[in-house]
């Protein structure tokens, strides 16, 4: 609860103590590490794609 106040996986803390939860916000978070292709393109159709898959993955690990 101290660094997630969701008391969740997964939680990110950064090297400079900034910390990142929810899966959405550090996978936007590693695209901006690098100037290769982004795990969450930015134009349609593909866009749209990959949010999906993320949620049904987000989804699937809540009913866990």
């Amino acid at each position: 609860m101290k660094e997630n106040p969701q008391s969740r996986l997964p939680t990110l803390r950064l090297p400079d103590g900034t910390v990142i939860y929810d899966s959405p916000v550090i996978c936007e978070y590693f695209d901006t590490l690098h100037g290769g292709d982004r795990l969450i393109p930015t134009k349609w159709p593909e866009r749209l794609v990959a949010l999906r898959r993320q949620s049904l993955g987000d989804g699937m690990l809540d009913t866990c």
